[in-house]
């Protein structure tokens, strides 16, 4: 009886021997199959003959429709008039493109890569992008510590740089087409100016630089403009900027991301707490119930100090007026009309207060080239801007459109109207829609000279 329990467990376990061993041949022998059908077959190349309108030194880059960090395209240098270069179809995800960039002029050419030919001609006219264009901002003739500035060229293309102290106050932009670029600057406390400038086919092989003067208060560098150092040229073998309409080589890296997504949970926990311990304790009373507990008084402040205007130091009191033919202003004594020496009072139809003309209302520098020079308002109506033939000419301001505003005598005071001006008008230092009503000693902005209206 034992022994026939023996020999049917000794043939269960043999069988199941048997079935393991054929299980592990079988995969043994699939495994070769298995691993050579996942080995990934080397991607197709295609060869394309470049032919250069002339000989001399050229450099191109191929720019991939997809591209990657991993297999990034570096710049090729070649001389003479022909080159061969290697490309890897996109298989329909989009166009490769080949950015050819001539060394001798600093002109560049993008053009779409052929999926089917085998020679790539360039012509002359291909080479219509400037290859760098450098914008120097600054006021009062000193670098701007930082601003954001945007350029978008005449093939709607747009690139934006953000300056900071390291700039030396210059933007550097790549492959920008030749024609009429629009130039924005964000800087200062949101100011903002924007103007045409014009990039030329023809300008230095180290690229094409234009200045570009800012009005208003914004900070700046101690180096004068014309003291900071250039940006360095790109150096051969560096990757260049693709323009703004194709795909950006993004950087990739894994193993520093796991930190700053921790960094930024830790900071954001941190804000949020320190935020609600804040709020309970300004809740509960502040600094005053705290030094309260402490032992020390607080002193409430009186109603006296807490209704009193503040004056600056030194400054002497308004006046007090109680004679209504007298000026609550100024305190001087009004003229038959109601009005004072300072001429508050009078006005437009609609209330705006305005400047009453008690003599020659005149224009009055003070700020810019023109600081100092005095331009009497007559005839009803003065035309400023950068042409000669206007009544104001402010030829020597080049932030100055040809016809920028207009000053109108009407209803016994002045307006100022903008004339859709590239830069604006400002008075007070707000920028203007339409007409403005003007007082005397306002202060309008033109460019970048500014004005004091008086009568």
């Amino acid at each position: 009886m034992n022994g026939r329990r023996f020999g049917y467990g000794a043939s269960i376990i043999g069988t199941a021997l048997l079935a393991l061993g054929a299980a592990a041949f079988a995969s043994g022998k699939k495994t070769p199959t298995t691993t050579s059908s996942l080995a990934p077959s080397a991607p197709p190349i295609q060869s394309i003959n470049l032919v250069m309108p002339s000989s001399g030194n050229y450099e191109y880059t191929v720019i991939p429709a997809v591209a990657t960090v991993r297999n990034p395209e570096l710049p090729v240098h070649f001389s003479g008039s022909s080159a061969t270069v290697t490309v890897t179809p996109s298989k329909g995800k989009g166009t490769n493109h080949i950015l050819i960039l001539n060394e001798e002029t600093g002109n560049a050419a993008l053009l779409p890569i052929p999926a089917k030919s085998a020679t790539l001609q360039v012509t002359p006219e291909d080479f219509n992008l400037v290859r760098r264009v450098i914008v120097a901002v600054e006021s009062n003739a000193k670098p701007l510590a930082a601003a954001l500035v945007s350029l978008t060229d005449a093939d709607n293309r747009t690139q934006t740089r953000s300056l900071d102290a390291t700039d030396q106050g210059k933007a550097v932009f790549s492959n920008v087409a030749f024609g009429i670029a629009n130039l924005s600057v964000v800087y200062g406390q949101n100011l903002k100016q924007t103007q045409d400038i014009t990039i030329p086919s023809g300008h230095p092989a180290t690229g094409y630089t234009v200045t570009v003067s800012v009005t208003g208060s914004a900070p700046t560098l101690s180096v004068p403009a014309a003291a900071t150092t250039a940006p360095t040229p790109p150096q051969a073998g560096s990757t260049p900027t693709p323009p703004g309409n194709l795909p950006p080589v993004q950087s990739y890296h894994p193993s520093n991301q796991w930190p700053s997504i921790f960094g930024g949970l830790l900071g954001l926990i941190i804000f949020v707490g320190g935020g609600y311990l804040l709020y309970r304790w300004t809740k509960s009373g502040g600094a005053a119930a705290t030094l309260k507990k402490w032992g020390i008084e607080v002193a409430a402040p009186s109603a006296s100090t807490a209704e009193s205007a503040w004056q600056p130091a030194g400054a002497a009191p308004p006046p007090v007026v109680t004679d209504p033919n007298l000026c609550p202003y100024c305190g001087q004594k009004k003229d038959a009309s109601g009005n004072c020496g300072c001429t508050v009072g009078g006005g437009f139809a609609g209330g705006a207060a305005t400047a009453t003309r008690t003599g020659t209302p005149r224009l009055i520098g003070a700020m810019g080239i023109y600081s100092g020079n005095i331009y009497p308002i007559t005839g009803g109506s003065v035309s400023v801007g950068r042409d000669s033939a206007n009544t104001i000419a402010l030829a020597d301001d080049t932030t100055v459109s040809r016809r920028h505003a207009e000053i109108q005598l009407q209803n016994g005071g002045a307006v100022v109207r903008d004339l859709g001006s590239a830069n604006g008008t400002f008075v007070n230092g707000v920028r203007i829609s339409g007409e403005q009503a003007l007082r005397a000693g306002d202060e309008i902005q033109i460019g970048n000279t500014r004005f004091r209206f008086e009568i």
